[in-house]
């Protein structure tokens, strides 16, 4: 490379750096003048997934057979890839682990709605947790009702310098930070935390399970919440 190249190399970074210097430094007038918020800034009730849990039902599916519907339920969640964390048969209460959901390359996974929330779930730690509610229907029968609830992962930013200070970042213990408990109370601690709801995965799951009824000799059927909350 010869001197003129040289120097044009020069000049261009030079430029770089200086516009990136006023962008630092510009006047009070150009700084954004609130604070940026953060993923977690929410109400704290809504980081609950009972919170969510107790939402509206966009959809259910009603028959006339108790016993068929939890176990089709049962069968509906594993074949997605849930397993079961808690089965009541005597209050109609089935619930999966939370599955962390599948990113875009694992086409074989079916535990996301649409293809808009796997895309976020790529670039993002995401789970899902699904609930079936079987009750009692007014109008005699009972309908099998699911909700799922979106979890996202956060971790507080760790400054590490050196490959020793990765290691001991993840590492350090209670009495290597010089914290008291009652401070560390107060430290952003890796969580999980609902965001929502995957009505999509919700409609999903109904639709299956009203499949699998009509295998039985009771009849089904799938129903809509016209009046169902918008969140």
């Amino acid at each position: 490379m010869d001197g003129r190249h040289i120097m044009l190399s020069t000049l261009a970074g030079l430029m770089v750096l200086a516009a990136g210097c006023a962008g630092h430094n510009g006047s009070a007038a150009t700084r954004p003048t609130t604070a940026p918020t953060l993923a977690t800034d929410i109400p704290p009730e809504t980081a609950l997934t009972s919170y969510w849990f107790e939402q509206t039902p966009v959809v259910s599916v009603r028959s006339s057979s108790y016993s068929d519907l939890m176990q089709e339920c049962d069968h509906v969640l594993r074949q997605r890839f849930y397993e079961i964390d808690r089965l009541d048969y005597r209050i109609g209460l089935l619930e999966s682990k939370p599955l962390v959901s599948k990113q875009l390359w694992e086409y074989w996974r079916s535990d996301v709605g649409s293809t808009q929330q796997t895309l976020a779930s790529s670039v993002g730690t995401y789970s899902r947790t699904v609930h079936w509610q079987v009750t009692a229907d007014a109008g005699g029968g009972f309908a099998a009702i699911p909700h799922v609830v979106v979890e996202r992962f956060t971790a507080p930013p760790r400054h590490v310098t050196t490959l020793i200070d990765f290691r001991d970042s993840l590492t350090r213990s209670e009495s290597q930070t010089g914290l008291s408990q009652s401070n560390l109370d107060k430290v952003p601690v890796n969580r999980w935390y609902a965001i929502g709801r995957d009505k999509d995965l919700e409609v999903e799951l109904a639709q299956d399970l009203l499949d699998r009824m009509l295998k039985h000799t009771s009849s089904a059927t799938l129903q809509r919440t016209p009046a169902a909350n918008s969140r």
